[in-house]
């Protein structure tokens, strides 16, 4: 699992900038989460815990051959609501391009259709077989209350 963040705004600057550009936006730390390695000696049971590594890259194109999915943040990462951010079509379609798995991500309360409805006008392809998941916290919610609370009342804040 990777997860991009980006270094804080400067304060005297005041803007995000999207992490799926290149320069001359900043460049941006990935984390690699721990894996673990099953050790011969140890069996199955136990396992080995790898540190974290963390390094910095200009760009997504540095470690796309490293990983064979993506998580990408919709709101902010791929567009700002109106367009698609600097870099961000390139970046999708290179992934796609290279074979790599795609999930869009979203915090929105909606559901997972009405969340990535725009996409496709603002020239991203959630069509394309690679897209293998588009997420968001309405879809993750719905489903949860259609398998958990199926036909009573419930009041969603």
């Amino acid at each position: 699992c990777t997860a991009l963040r980006r270094p804080s705004p400067s304060p005297s600057r005041g803007s995000l900038r999207n992490p799926l550009s290149t320069p001359p936006y900043p460049r941006f730390r990935v984390g690699i989460t721990p894996s673990t390695k099953a050790s011969a000696a140890q069996g199955s049971a136990q396992a080995e815990e790898t540190k974290m590594t963390t390094r910095m890259i200009e760009g997504v194109s540095e470690i796309e051959d490293t990983f064979d999915a993506f998580i990408l943040d919709q709101y902010g990462v791929m567009h700002n609501g109106a367009e698609a951010l600097p870099g961000a079509l390139e970046c999708f379609d290179s992934l796609l391009k290279a074979g790599k798995k795609l999930v869009v991500l979203s915090n929105t309360s909606r559901r997972a259709k009405d969340a990535t409805s725009k996409l496709p006008s603002l020239g991203f392809d959630t069509s394309h077989p690679a897209v293998v998941g588009l997420v968001c916290s309405g879809e993750e919610t719905w489903k949860h209350i259609k398998e958990h609370r199926h036909g009573q009342k419930v009041l969603w804040l």
